[in-house]
């Protein structure tokens, strides 16, 4: 985990430190060999129905709510 919620994990869960704001995204990285890695993974998240891609920015995907898998 990357952003704005893993400055806010380490500050508020190691140190104690309240981090004086909020986020409600999540930035996550994954490694690929290249771009068609990187576009096949895109794909395959698309096509699952719980993201989708940014018009405006090639690498940025959105959860769409209630997507999301409850329960074990």
């Amino acid at each position: 985990m990357t952003g704005a919620t893993a400055r806010d994990i380490l500050l508020v869960g190691v140190f104690g430190l309240e981090t004086g704001r909020g986020t409600r995204d999540v930035d996550l990285a994954i490694a690929v060999d290249g771009w068609p890695q990187f576009e096949a993974v895109k794909t395959r998240l698309v096509e699952t129905g719980a993201f989708e891609a940014d018009e405006r920015v090639i690498h940025q995907l959105f959860h769409l709510p209630g997507t999301g898998r409850r329960g074990g």
